[in-house]
């Protein structure tokens, strides 16, 4: 197998107090995957929260502290798509099968381990995270290319829409980035729909989930993203996901008046940030409110993304601020005079909206 087959296959995390067995283990699969290794369930834990490249995650049932069963059920909000597995004594039967019905583990090896047993389970362990992970894939690109169109479907009905929504998906999804969400495109496609909702004057989460469903149908992988839709209209200090809440960050800070950092600022003092996502915000001060540099109207070229309107000599707006220009949009809006010059920063490769494919005033 190559090395970036098994880059793609991850890692398998080893958890128990025993460190005979784990040694014994490591030696095994060695061969086979990357292994490391956690002496206990609150090691493994803060290794998780440090390093998610795990495919599979094997646990002995039995250790002080925190059973199996319970590491499983914490360390499967910080990774839910590895694969976990129990080392299980005959004693632990009932507590086993507690854990396979709450879904905290996907398969169990009875101790002691005979090796050819260890082989194939870990092996077909592998197979189906291959799976899983091509299945991912093919869904991410999907919902990729619902979420884009939808988005471009804005520049036909109302570019300072478009606008404000390539905006407010920007900033959600590099917030998502900076905090680690495992799922930034779910919380942009959020971001996209909360805008176009907009443009529905009784807009509300049923009309959302209907649009939601017309893209994705009822795929069980867009369920937190349809939840993420019902919160969109819960009250301010209603809990809910932090996806949901970084596209109502990013909304409001939309919404503020003023620099970015002092839009930050007023947001935090009236209890709308917490701590983390503050402190985000402020970190990301550099990719969302960029000083980019002027150029003239005249020079723009496809990929730069303008940081202020640009206008004609009756001051008529042709393209609103946040706006990743195309070589359809430049050529439409040529004939209508835009005049002086922009601050752009140039998103050709790296930007989170997609590029307009029609325009309308």
């Amino acid at each position: 197998m190559s090395t970036s087959a098994l880059e793609d296959l991850g890692r398998i995390l080893i958890v128990d107090d025993d460190p005979q067995l784990l040694s014994g283990l490591s030696r095994n699969l060695r061969r086979l995957i990357p292994v490391e290794t956690a002496n206990g369930g609150e090691d493994a834990l803060a290794l998780l929260r440090r390093d998610k490249n795990f495919s599979i995650i094997m646990c002995d049932m039995r250790m002080p502290g925190m059973n199996g069963a319970e590491f499983f059920s914490k360390a499967r909000l910080q990774l839910p798509d590895a694969v976990r597995i129990l080392l299980t004594g005959q004693a632990d039967l009932a507590a086993v099968i507690s854990a396979i019905n709450d879904g905290h583990i996907d398969r169990f090896l009875s101790k002691p381990v005979e090796r050819d047993d260890l082989m194939r389970v870990i092996g077909a362990a592998m197979a189906h995270y291959r799976l899983k992970k091509d299945e991912v894939r093919q869904l991410d690109a999907t919902r990729r290319l619902a979420v884009d169109w939808g988005h471009g479907v804005l520049s036909l009905t109302s570019m300072p829409t478009y606008a404000r929504a390539s905006r407010i998906r920007r900033t959600a999804k590099l917030l998502a980035e900076q905090l680690g969400l495992s799922d930034a495109l779910a919380i942009e496609m959020i971001a996209v729909l909360s805008v176009t909702a907009e443009l529905v004057p009784a807009a509300s989460p049923a009309l959302l989930g209907q649009a939601l469903k017309s893209i994705a149908g009822n795929a069980d992988s867009m369920q937190e993203v349809k939840l993420m839709i019902d919160e969109l209209g819960a009250p301010a200090d209603a809990p809910m996901r932090v996806g949901t809440r970084l596209v109502k960050v990013a909304r409001q800070l939309d919404d503020e008046p003023g620099p970015f950092l002092e839009r930050v600022d007023r947001l935090e003092r009236k209890g709308h940030l917490d701590m983390r996502i503050a402190s985000a915000l402020r970190d990301l001060s550099g990719a969302l409110a960029p000083t980019g540099r002027p150029m003239p109207v005249a020079q723009l070229e496809p990929g730069h993304r303008v940081l202020q309107p640009v206008c004609n000599a009756a001051g008529e707006v042709l393209v609103p601020e946040g706006v990743v220009v195309s070589a359809l949009l430049l050529a439409s809006i040529a004939a209508r005079g835009p005049v002086g010059e922009v601050h752009v920063v140039n998103d050709s490769e790296t930007s989170a909206t997609p590029v307009p494919f029609s325009v309308s005033a």
